[in-house]
């Protein structure tokens, strides 16, 4: 319900279609697009956008767009690069803005709350595997079952040893102590602590992000009546080892495209940490040289490829340069 434009930000992907679909059956809204032209996802927007007889707005992000934009995201976040994807939000408002919409529905919260990330189905994988290797000496066991996943936006997941003895993890396994499966047990509390651990961050850079360009962000998914659903999901219906987001891909097969429901996750990637720290000769951060020694610090990470590493130490550098100039300014 608005009294002013409302469009849908439309990835592609399985949960802005859903939203999309569903939003249609109370009106015509289009569509927005930002297409990270590297790893392009349009032809799935416009195939959308086709299905519902609606138009898609679209606008290119490449390089040249991520760097113009980058100070600018730094400035609306207050925070490290941690994602660079902060950009093309930056940008899906911006396109708002010029298309004059003050509203978005976004997808966000569906991966959080029925298992639609890959490390998602690594968790299970490393959780099954420790199951089974019980009886394997304490040290084996604990380095087989230390399972990470580098993402190319991302980086490195904790270990499911890491996640098993956190406090919040704790906290949701007592929640959920009326489910009789370990494995389940630890699978839903898994999920349940991703909301406080990597939704909310999330949430803070959307509403950052939009409100720069005075956009409202809406997220149908994390309606309170959705979360405690969700919640209250058995395992099946959310993840198995070879699925993820079972449910949202069954109510899917009736009412989209298959092209949408069968496709691999790729997400919103802005792959540029590399080619802009190596064009721009990044090796010392200056203002973080007062905490550690970061020459060598960058140089064992770009040892190691860790480029989106490099990028957040970068970007915190810059946050507080212009603290510095600004407590000297004034």
């Amino acid at each position: 319900m608005s009294d002013v434009p409302v469009a849908i930000i439309a990835s592609g992907g399985l949960d802005s279609s859903l939203i999309s679909h569903f939003a249609n059956d109370y009106g015509d809204y289009n569509l927005l697009h930002v297409n990270s032209v590297d790893d392009s996802e349009l032809n799935y927007a416009n195939s959308l956008a086709k299905d519902l007889n609606v138009r898609l707005h679209s606008m290119d992000l490449n390089y040249d767009t991520f760097v113009n934009n980058l100070d600018d995201t730094l400035f609306y976040w207050e925070y490290p690069l941690v994602h660079n994807n902060a950009v093309g939000i930056l940008q899906v408002s911006k396109l708002a803005r010029e298309q004059g919409y003050k509203v978005l529905l976004g997808g966000e919260g569906a991966d959080e709350l029925f298992g639609g990330y890959p490390y998602h189905q690594l968790f299970m994988k490393a959780n099954y595997l420790s199951r089974f290797l019980k009886f394997v000496p304490t040290q084996l066991n604990q380095a087989l079952i230390y399972a990470r996943t580098d993402t190319k936006s991302a980086g490195t997941h904790p270990t499911i040893e890491h996640i098993l003895v956190s406090e919040r993890f704790k906290k949701y396994e007592q929640k959920y102590s009326f489910v009789s499966s370990e494995h389940e047990r630890k699978m839903l509390s898994y999920l349940a602590s991703e909301l406080e651990e990597y939704l909310v961050p999330l949430l803070s850079r959307a509403d950052r992000m939009s409100m720069s360009h005075g956009v409202e962000m809406r997220l149908p998914f994390l309606d309170i009546e959705v979360i405690r659903f969700a919640l209250n999901l058995p395992l099946r219906s959310k993840l198995s080892l070879s699925k993820s987001k079972i449910i949202l891909r069954n109510i899917g097969k009736s009412i989209l495209s298959p092209s949408l429901i069968d496709r691999p996750k790729t997400g919103f990637t802005v792959n540029y940490s590399e080619r802009f720290l190596l064009e721009n000769g990044i090796d010392e951060l200056h203002h973080l040289n007062k905490y550690f020694d970061s020459k060598n610090v960058i140089r064992n990470l770009y040892r190691n490829k860790q480029y989106h590493k490099i990028m957040k130490l970068y970007t915190l550098d810059k946050i507080l340069k212009r603290n510095h100039d600004n407590s000297i300014r004034y």
